[in-house]
């Protein structure tokens, strides 16, 4: 056996506990990302060594919890209430809604409950990651919780959220010396820029095409978002040339700049797998 091989074998298995549902979509395009990225850089190392693949060479496992009707059950169940039917109101930090504590303490008992499950099927090294870039600070705070609550058993997570993720891998590929736009909820910009990227201001007409593109993609309808954001886009870089969009909300999949779903899924897969490469 290689050395390589021995390696892969004795990599320790990463558990990936992935919060979905903001939206559903995403988190499952994510996940497809993420298996093909883990299969492209394992088949490379199998290739060299005249080996094909198979799926039981790969070290990262993971649950998937779309369960939106306990995350966000307080917030559903006012909307419905006071309006009668679902608005925008439901959605996290479009149009200025604020990210309730009820939600974060949901995602405490989700990423609790699925660590315990993985830590008795004895898995060690735990990841949670929610599929929502405005919800990386959110997500670090749950995390945070969850490893006080499994201080005695010895168990820990760390925390993996789209932001840095995507600002390590745009890092790891020597890009952060660029100027971004960001194309994505308020907050998730502010967090970009406070991890270290030259992020670009918008006026507050510009964030309202953003969030516009955004319930629309939601909604399914990506040719709507698409048109919004191009004409923005456009604007943008007549201004300034050498701008790099990013879409920065994972409901956003419309090709006018670097995904940052796969900029995570990267991420993840380089941070399992790196010793190897």
């Amino acid at each position: 056996m290689s050395a390589v091989l021995d390696r892969l074998r004795d990599l320790p298995v990463t558990y990936d506990v992935v919060i979905g549902d903001f939206g559903r979509e995403a988190a499952t395009r994510y996940l497809n990302v993420l298996a093909v990225e883990e299969r492209s850089l394992l088949s490379k190392l199998l290739v060299a060594e005249g080996l094909p693949f198979f799926d039981e060479y790969r070290r990262i496992m993971f649950s998937h919890v779309g369960d939106v009707s306990f995350l966000k059950g307080p917030m559903i169940g006012h909307v419905w209430e006071t309006r009668g039917h679902l608005t925008d109101e439901v959605l996290v930090a479009v149009s200025g809604h604020a990210v309730q504590p009820e939600l974060v303490m949901a995602m405490v008992r989700v990423i609790r409950g699925e660590t315990m499950s993985a830590l008795t099927r004895g898995h060690q090294r735990v990841r949670a990651t929610i599929v929502c870039n405005t919800l990386s600070d959110a997500l670090e705070d749950a995390v945070r919780i969850v490893n006080e609550d499994l201080a005695l058993t010895g168990g820990r997570v760390t925390a993996h959220g789209v932001v840095g993720s995507s600002v390590a891998t745009l890092a790891r590929h020597g890009m952060l010396d660029r100027t971004y736009a960001v194309i994505g909820t308020e907050p998730t910009r502010a967090q970009y820029g406070q991890l270290g990227m030259k992020v670009l201001s918008f006026t507050g007409q510009q964030q309202a095409v953003i969030d516009e593109a955004i319930v629309a993609s939601i909604a399914g309808k990506p040719s709507v978002a698409r048109a919004y954001l191009e004409s923005l886009v456009a604007s943008l870089r007549r201004d300034q040339p050498g701008l790099v969009v990013l879409e920065a909300c994972t409901d956003l999949n419309v090709g006018v700049g670097l995904d940052s779903v796969r900029l995570m899924a990267e991420h993840m897969v380089h941070e399992c797998y790196g010793s190897l490469a």
